[in-house]
This record gives C-alpha cells, structure tokens and sequence, in this order.
C-alpha cells in the first residue's frame, strides 16, 4: 500500500513559508516604527506633545515699559542655541525644547545682562512676560496669553514733507523746575554712588540778597513701595553739611547769581533706579520743594 493516498491533498509549503516571511517583515517594521517617537504615540494610542515648542516673549524695563531691540538666545539639551530679538513693542518668538531646562539671556544696550530658565515640563504656558531686574535676575510671569491689548509690530510711518519731533522721554521743564517764593529750584540728575544717591540742583533767586535755609531733617526720597531714604550729608555751595551734626543748611543768596546744591541720599538698595518722590525741606516758606518720578542712573 502506497504512503500516500492518491486523494491526499498536498501541502504547499511555498505559500505557508511566503506567509510566515510576511508576517516577520511586517513584524520588524512595526519595530522599527515604534521607535520613532511620532509613529509610537500614533499606534499606541498615547497623547504625545512635540519635541520643541514656540514660546512668546514680552520684555519690559524696571519701570514696566516695552523694551525693543533686546538680544535674545536660548540654550538648551535638544539643539543649538536659538536667536532672535524683540521688536518695537518688546515682542519675540523663540523655538525651544519641550523637555529639560533652556537658558535664556537677554541683552538691552545701558541694562545689565538679564538670566533665567524656561522648563515647560514644569511651567506649561507658553507666554512669559519679563521685567528687567538691576540685579541680573528678572521677575517672569508665565501666562497662557499675552498681555491685552496684545503686542503688534508698530507700523513704519510714512514719509511726510514736515515730520513732527520725535516724542523724548526726559522729564519736561515743568517737572525739573520749581518755584519757593523768589527762589527757583532747577533739578539736574541723580547718580548713584554705591549705596548712595548724589542728587544736584541749581537754585537762583529775583531777590536782591535773602538768606536761604534749607530743611535737612525733612529732605527724604520715597520708592514706588513706600520706603524712605533720608539725607547723609548736603552741599550749599561752598558750604556742606552732615547730618548727624546739624539738621538745616543756610546760605546767603543773591540776583543774578547761581548756586549748586548736592544732596546725598543714603542705604538705597542697587535695585531701586527710580523713586516716585524727591522732597526737599526748606525752612524759609515753611514748605517743601518736590519732585517726581526721578531716575537714579
């Protein structure tokens, strides 16, 4: 008897082997693509966030005014250092990495160079609004939006046969010069020293020879947070004055001439550039010379 049955079907080992080779290939490509981080999340199902994210900057200075032309770079782990700098109304855009710490440095002309870091495992908006900090370290709020109105490139103006003045930003004549009776008060500028802020004045008078005393004990500068800084020592034109001897500064005044006051304020933190008042006492009209939203430079 024959082993095999002329009914027997036969096995075609050809297909069976083409199959299994099938199924192995397709096999290894799903492997392969499973590595592939965008390809894993799409057949997993897994919710996956990109590998970098764009991120919305707004810079402003110590005051909170929109800083234009700031230098920009971002370092982090998943590439190299992105670059770009703000526009006109202290806006920019930057690429970085969705994962680990970017390091952020901003550059402005005349403010010290500022640092700080951007995890968006830890901080998700994608917004950070930045004010400049003396020190190096600014203040940075993270928002899910930009400020509102939202910050849009200025419009390049067009050219006009009689353009008018640029707009300045330094104090007008009514807010450096004052008016005591006949004596006229003329700010100049403070400069810091350290700890200390020198502040000069130029006073002159319409009366022909009067006796001007000036008020030590009540002379102070206040911050925008309310704290007062007093006087360490003065100087009446040829004549000083410190202020652990004696509380009031005199001198002889007369038309026509010009005198120099200097008056240094002490213990004032290197963060503070501006103070919201500068008062000046003076005993002469019982009163005090004021001044106000003074810089510190």
């Amino acid at each position: 008897m024959s082993k095999n049955s002329p009914n027997s079907p036969k096995v075609n080992w050809i297909l069976i082997l083409t199959i299994i080779g099938t199924v192995i290939a397709g096999g290894g490509v799903i492997a392969t693509l499973v590595t592939v981080p965008e390809f894993r999340c799409l057949l997993l199902g897994w919710s996956c966030s990109p590998p970098f994210r764009d991120v919305e900057l707004v810079t402003k200075n110590e005051a909170g005014e929109l800083l234009s032309g700031v230098e920009i770079t971002a370092i982090g782990s998943g590439g190299p250092p992105e670059k770009t700098q703000t526009e006109s109304n202290g806006y920019a855009k930057i690429t970085i990495a969705n994962k680990g710490n970017v390091n952020v440095t901003l550059r402005k002309s005349g403010y010290p160079v500022q640092e700080f870091t951007i995890n968006l495992q830890n901080e998700q908006y994608l917004v950070r609004i930045i004010r400049f900090n003396p020190s190096g370290k600014p203040e940075v709020i993270a928002s899910a939006t930009l400020p509102s109105p939202p910050p849009s490139p200025s419009p390049t103006p067009s050219p006009s046969p009689s353009p008018s003045p640029p707009l300045s930003s330094s104090p007008s004549p009514s807010d450096i010069v004052k008016m005591d009776g006949n004596v006229t008060w003329e700010f100049k500028k403070c400069v810091r020293k350290q700890a200390t802020a020198s502040c000069s004045f130029v006073l002159t008078t319409t009366g022909e020879r009067i006796n001007y005393n000036l008020d030590l004990g009540n002379t102070k500068m206040t911050d925008r947070r309310g704290h007062e800084y007093f006087v360490d020592k003065a100087t009446f034109a040829d004549i000083n004055s410190n202020i652990s001897n004696t509380r009031s500064l005199q001198h002889e005044m007369q038309n026509g001439a010009m005198y120099d006051v200097n008056i240094d304020f002490g213990k004032i933190p290197s963060s503070i550039s501006e103070v919201n008042s500068l008062i000046v006492g003076v005993y002469s009209n019982n009163s005090a010379i004021k001044f106000d939203n003074i810089f510190i430079k």
